[in-house]
């Protein structure tokens, strides 16, 4: 099997594009970073942010499936995206190969062509030396 139907294959599972989604979600939410801990250190109230992490807490294992299945549909768009940028150079390389092997080809056969007629020139010659 060619290494396309192995990545074919691989980025057919909804786990491929679940990766692809959280690393995709990852690096968005890093980028709010900064943001986030600006806003954490003006606040004093720790028991407002104890009360929002129990309350986030409780309602993350219901959102479990629901999450899973929106990385996965947010990793398959990041993959498409990829996808359709390097789509056009593999084919590209692809019609290039084929142009290659269709010459290398034809300069086989030349060669030997060329090589049969020269075989044959040397034959008549040494049988004309020869009379």
């Amino acid at each position: 099997m060619t290494l396309a139907t192995e990545v074919k294959k691989l980025r057919d599972t909804k786990a491929f594009y679940a990766a692809a989604g959280v690393s995709d979600l990852a690096v968005a939410t890093l980028r709010t970073v900064p943001e986030r801990i600006n806003r954490l250190q003006q606040k004093t109230d720790l028991n407002d942010l104890q009360t929002r992490a129990k309350e986030y807490a409780a309602t993350v294992s219901g959102k479990a499936t629901e999450l899973y299945d929106g990385l996965a549909e947010r990793g398959r768009d990041a993959v498409g995206r990829t996808a359709d940028a390097t789509q056009a150079p593999v084919a590209e390389v692809e019609a290039g190969a084929k142009t290659a092997k269709r010459q290398a080809k034809a300069a086989s056969t030349s060669a030997k062509k060329s090589t049969k007629a020269a075989g044959q020139a040397a034959a008549e010659t040494a049988d004309k030396a020869g009379r």
